[in-house]
């Protein structure tokens, strides 16, 4: 085996998630209020708290591995019709925090399950062109994460 195989086969048998569950609840639930808070807020607060959660949000991917495996989704996501702010006012903050978890725990192996009308909402806002019950819930999970990352780089984007 070359040594690239066995790179790329390290890569494939990390873990996704190497975050505690406290760790994952407390960390989206600060980047969900943080976005929930800029939206509302004038320019200034809107530039801090967006970066603030967009720091937040890097650290938890990173912690989740998202990089390694952001590939598998990108043939089922489109580009954003909605940036985050609009997804937290569209289907509220617990919504959000909620399919953000879950997702993260799928990733675990843990037995989550999805909320299917949000996630349903999520995947059309986001421009899925696949139905979430047509892919495995792994995949599901990844595609909210990318999907997710998608939302937010719109939403600080149309800061500037």
């Amino acid at each position: 085996m070359s040594s690239i195989d066995e790179i790329k086969n390290k890569i494939d048998t990390l873990p996704f998630v190497q975050v505690s569950d406290d760790e994952l609840n407390n960390l989206v639930s600060d980047i969900v209020n943080l976005l929930g808070l800029a939206g509302n807020g004038n320019a200034e607060i809107r530039s801090q708290f967006s970066i603030y959660a967009s720091m937040l949000f890097d650290e938890l991917i990173t912690k989740i591995n998202l990089s390694l495996y952001a590939q598998k989704a990108l043939s089922i996501i489109g580009y954003p019709l909605a940036d985050s702010v609009e997804l937290i006012d569209c289907l509220g903050e617990a919504a959000i925090k909620d399919l953000l978890i879950s997702s993260a725990k799928v990733l675990t192996g843990d037995n989550a399950e999805f909320n299917e009308e949000v996630l349903e909402i999520f995947s059309d806002c986001l421009g899925w062109s696949k139905k979430p019950n047509e892919i495995n819930k792994e995949l599901t999970a990844i595609a909210v994460y990318v999907s997710f990352t998608g939302a937010l780089n719109k939403w600080l984007n149309s800061l500037h």
